[in-house]
């Protein structure tokens, strides 16, 4: 194919990447360029937002700078618009490459938390530069993000940005609901209109889960359930922390920022992307290393390195080292994972709530006309009236003809029986030319009160599908929970293994070691020593694995030393020898633990999977049932209308249907 980008031809070389909409090619002889090539010809708004973009990049040179920007446009030889060329990022990696611990270790082994702070404060530039132009991110997720060995970061999909060109808004018409805010959760993305203010919450998510490894600040509750969550601003990261102690807690923050989370993802005007990047930078230059170990940094607030806390729970290191005996664990939370499931598990459209049920447009005016025609009373056959009236004349000049003559009088009398007759056939008229009124008026009853009730069977289908709903959703959470129970689980067997136990005919000799002037093992210095004495652990028969769990200072390679040193005097004093657990034994563990979780998100897929069928079903069940009302509702409004205008006029029904 040919390609111009209106001043040279573009000739496409190696692909690097592929995507829904299209597939981003190197160009021959430009390596620090790459262009986008779309899958189908872009539509007319389309083509105008793409040459808004490359016009507004001209005048605002800092947004290429900070986002994969269109700079010029890809015309075919007919002057179609089929993509365009951007800026090329070298060595890119998606973001969330950095925070998930197995591929942080592996792509970025020297980073550490301090990495993970200056890069959010380098993510919140990136926003305000964009926010700072009146441009809306919209589809805020961490895959729109890339960053290099550098620490390079640059925003992708710039084509899908919100933008505004005088009084038109080109939307970015797609969004994910793990980082969309409460307000828009369960909107149409492909006419919501953003603004910075929507954005600053997905900012906001994109950074909690840059400082805790990936976890979303939204557990989805005891079901799950992400958007539901979200939309009720359950943002309950400080207990799910308190209760799986594997989770970074909060108070890593200091309070300023920990307020800041709450602002952004419970409040309604949310920080700034400048407020965040000062915070953060302020942040990450006042952090310190782990005295045990340089990859652990903290804040000089903590007393205790929480890295060192959960490495010494999980027997699992967050950063690249190995664990003590020199094994290497592989196995990792599956945090990941998990929260993928459970974003497939909230982008699931839910079956609506029974109570709120929407009435078909035309309803309440068809109702007004129908019950206005049914307060009209039905119009009078006038032969009858007439009728009437003669037959009652009649039967008066019978009877006062009957009073002079008297009761023998023949014209009497055949005047009373012929007024009767005339006023019986009277009767008679006015209720034939009654019936075919008083159907139509039955038809219209039935009619109104199907309307009225239409809302029935709509609501008793959504009832079901959402119990069942419920049901789906409830087992969810609780696989959920089994797959997060897993790292106790985990734990616990660690423990076993490596359970130290003193001999107990050994514990009188080891109670008369004073630690004070035995000869520890050299990471154990005077500070350690002191923190030792205070924690009443005086003697080596107070050296126990478990109680020295939790010391400040004491990494569990230092607490390994000296329960070995412990040990070593057992044997020497004449106590057991016990075998030192061995690295298959802990990698079977680990293994073990692997196939657990996975086995359990298997189940959790199918789960999803179930979701998503009966989602299918009450989607197109409920919407077939909303349209059958509105049909009904539309014959109710024509026959009312029609019913109420012959009413009025008071035609007669039979030469009317004559």
């Amino acid at each position: 194919m040919y390609l111009h980008d209106g001043q040279q031809p573009v000739e496409l070389a190696e692909e690097l990447g592929r995507g829904g909409e299209g597939v981003v090619f190197a160009v021959v002889g430009q390596p620090e360029l790459v262009a986008k090539l779309y899958n189908a010809v872009p539509d007319g708004d389309a083509s105008e937002k793409l040459t808004y973009l490359v016009q507004l990049g001209e005048t605002s040179p800092e947004l290429p700078q900070v986002s994969a920007w269109p700079l010029a446009l890809l015309r075919d030889g007919d002057g179609a618009v089929r993509g365009f060329v951007m800026q090329r990022l070298d060595g890119p990696q998606p973001l969330h490459h950095l925070y998930s611990p197995e591929q942080r270790k592996s792509l970025f082994p020297n980073a550490t938390w301090r990495t993970l702070v200056e890069t959010a404060a380098e993510c919140a530039r990136l926003f305000a530069t964009l926010h700072a132009r009146g441009v809306v991110v919209g589809d805020v997720n961490e895959r729109n993000v890339l960053v290099n060995h550098a620490g390079q970061l640059v925003l992708v999909d710039a084509d899908s940005f919100q933008v505004q060109r005088d009084d038109k808004v080109y939307v970015t018409g797609v969004g994910v609901v793990d980082y969309t805010p409460p307000e828009l959760q369960g909107s149409d993305f492909r006419s919501a209109v953003r603004s910075t203010n929507h954005d600053r919450f997905g900012l906001a998510v994109l950074l909690f889960k840059l400082l805790f490894m990936g976890r979303h600040p939204f557990s989805g509750g005891a079901d799950g359930d992400l958007a539901a969550a979200i939309a009720a601003k359950q943002y309950d990261y400080a207990q799910v922390a308190e209760r799986l102690k594997h989770l970074i807690p909060l108070a890593i923050l200091p309070k300023n920022l920990q307020d800041m989370f709450v602002a952004a993802l419970t409040g309604d005007e949310r920080p700034t992307p400048e407020q965040w990047r000062a915070q953060l930078q302020t942040l990450a230059a006042s952090l310190t290393v782990c005295s045990d170990d340089p990859l652990h940094v903290l804040p000089p607030t903590m007393a205790r390195c929480p890295w060192c806390a959960i490495e010494s729970l999980l027997n699992y290191a967050y950063f690249a080292r190995q664990d003590r005996d020199g094994f290497a664990s592989r196995w990792t939370p599956r945090e990941q994972q998990l929260q993928e499931l459970r974003l497939a598990l909230a982008e699931t459209w839910a079956p609506p709530d029974p109570t709120v049920y929407l009435l078909p447009a035309e309803q309440p005016a068809a109702v007004v006309v129908a019950r206005r025609a049914l307060r009209i009373h039905v119009p009078v056959d006038p032969r009858s009236w007439y009728l009437g009236v003669l037959g009652g004349l009649a039967v008066l000049a019978g009877l006062a003809r009957l009073a002079l003559a008297g009761v023998l009088d023949h014209v009497g009398q055949l005047a009373m029986s012929g007024g009767v007759l005339t006023w019986s056939l009277a009767r008679w008229l006015r209720w034939r030319f009654k019936q075919p009124w008083l159907r139509e008026l039955a038809t219209l009853h039935t009619l109104l009160d199907q309307v009225e009730h239409s809302g029935d069977a709509w609501r008793v289908e959504a009832y079901q599908f959402r119990s069942r709903d419920r049901q789906l959703l409830k087992r969810f959470g609780q696989l959920a929970a089994q797959h997060e129970g897993v790292v106790a689980f985990r734990t616990a067997e660690l423990e076993r293994l490596l359970l130290d136990s003193i001999d107990e005919a050994m514990r009188p000799a080891l109670a008369k070691v004073r630690l004070q002037d035995a000869e520890l093992p050299g990471q154990v210095g005077e500070a350690r020593r002191q923190a030792l004495r205070i924690r009443g652990i005086l003697t080596a028969a107070d050296v126990d694995e478990r109680q020295l769990q939790g010391l400040p200072g004491f990494t569990p390679p230092i607490i390994a030393a000296l329960v070995q040193w412990r040990q070593a005097l057992e044997v020497r004093l004449g106590g057991r020898k016990r075998p030192a657990a061995r690295p298959e034994h802990r990698a079977a563990i680990d293994n073990n633990c692997q196939i657990m979780q996975e086995e359990i998100e298997v189940q959790l897929t199918e789960l999803v999977r179930a979701r998503q069928a009966a989602s299918a079903e009450a989607r197109e069940q409920l919407e077939r049932t909303y349209q059958q009302s509105t049909q009904v509702v539309a014959v109710l409004k024509r026959h009312a209308e029609r019913l109420l205008l012959r009413l009025r006029e008071g035609v007669d029904h039979g030469e009317r249907t004559a």
